[in-house]
């Protein structure tokens, strides 16, 4: 986990922010996005999609994510499965989900959507490009977006 923050006291009011991802250059690109950006966010990384089922499943106390950023090119329709997964539960079912795309394909594009996903980007290859989409992501869905309040967001709680 990274934590993303511009000061020490917005890191308390910081955000969770679950990356689903593969690809170790993704990866890293998404963390410098959010450095460079200066986003405050704990930023989770999971390479697997049962990683993150685990977690869920999990007994361990943890918060739940306030967005969920899933790669597209996950493998074995990975992004597919997870999405489809998470709108099962219904502890999940408010958390966004935004698929990050690196193609035009309209049917995966509609896929995502008939699955539950809350948006879909088609992610620049420029780094910059880049920086600003998660930015404006990150902007909507964990400031501007509002989720009523759930109990069930928080394993915690």
């Amino acid at each position: 986990m990274q934590v993303y923050s511009k000061s020490a006291s917005s890191l308390a009011n910081s955000k969770r922010v679950f990356l689903v991802d593969n690809n170790p250059d993704n990866i890293a690109v998404t963390r410098r996005s959010f450095a460079t950006e200066g986003f405050s966010v704990h930023l989770e990384v999971f390479q697997t999609v049962d990683a993150v089922v685990r977690l869920f499943n999990g007994e361990h106390e943890f918060d739940y994510p306030n967005l969920i950023l899933i790669d597209s090119n996950l493998p074995n329709d990975g992004n597919f499965k997870l999405v489809a997964w998470i709108r099962r539960n219904p502890a999940l079912l408010l958390i966004p989900i935004v698929v990050i795309g690196h193609g035009h394909s309209e049917t995966e594009i509609i896929r995502s959507y008939e699955l539950g996903a809350s948006s879909y980007i088609q992610k620049s290859i420029d780094f910059t490009d880049y920086a600003i989409q998660l930015k404006e992501v990150c902007s909507y869905w964990l400031d501007l977006n509002v989720l009523p309040a759930h109990k069930k967001f928080s394993k915690s709680a």
